[in-house]
């Protein structure tokens, strides 16, 4: 499992990660929790996935 480095993340969002709060994700997502997916989200969620996702 690959892990976020909170000192990247931080210098390009600046702000820490966090996870939503559980009673925000369903509303911000359009998914309820344990089936969010990078796909088909609400209009105006933004999606960053990592390079190391990318097939070589």
């Amino acid at each position: 499992m690959t892990r976020i480095s909170n000192q990247k993340f931080k210098k390009v969002f600046n702000q820490r990660p966090r996870m939503l709060p559980h009673d925000q994700v369903e509303t911000m997502t359009g998914y309820r929790i344990g089936g969010v997916c990078p796909f088909a989200l609400n209009d105006g969620v933004k999606v960053y996935l990592d390079y190391s996702l990318k097939k070589t």
